[in-house]
């Protein structure tokens, strides 16, 4: 018999994690979770999940295939929370519960760009960038 040294080796390496959870009511079944990890060593990692099943499998968030800024699988989404809840960062269309726009940040090989505007048209599974000069 072998034993599980996965949960030793990171909580040897790790300070703390922090989540932030928010679920869709006019969805039903989609999940956001983002997520900090900050190890002992002050390195920060950042992501953000989403789920389709209530919760039983999570996705990380991708850029749209048209992203000019960085692209999969290098490339993930981050959702920044906001006031401790990861749904006051963005807002969702009244009539379109599939679209919603909010701040987020590229995360590309483990480093934070600079936080943008993007708009998802698929529930949060995809994200394409804002062009503030046409608002």
């Amino acid at each position: 018999m072998g034993e599980n040294t996965e949960h030793q080796a990171f909580t040897y390496f790790t300070s703390s994690v922090e989540y932030y959870v928010g679920m869709l009511e006019k969805l039903s079944g989609i999940v956001f979770v983002s997520k900090i990890t900050t190890s002992k060593y002050g390195q920060t990692s950042k992501s953000t999940f989403i789920s389709y099943n209530h919760g039983n499998t999570f996705v990380p968030l991708y850029p749209a295939n048209q992203s000019r800024i960085c692209e999969w699988p290098t490339c993930q989404i981050y959702i920044p929370p906001n006031e401790n809840s990861i749904f006051d960062s963005f807002k969702f269309a009244k009539d379109y519960p599939l679209v919603m726009a909010g701040l987020c940040a590229y995360i590309e090989n483990g480093y934070q760009k600079s936080p943008k505007y993007m708009i998802s048209y698929d529930g949060g599974y995809t994200w394409n960038d804002v062009d503030l000069q046409y608002i």
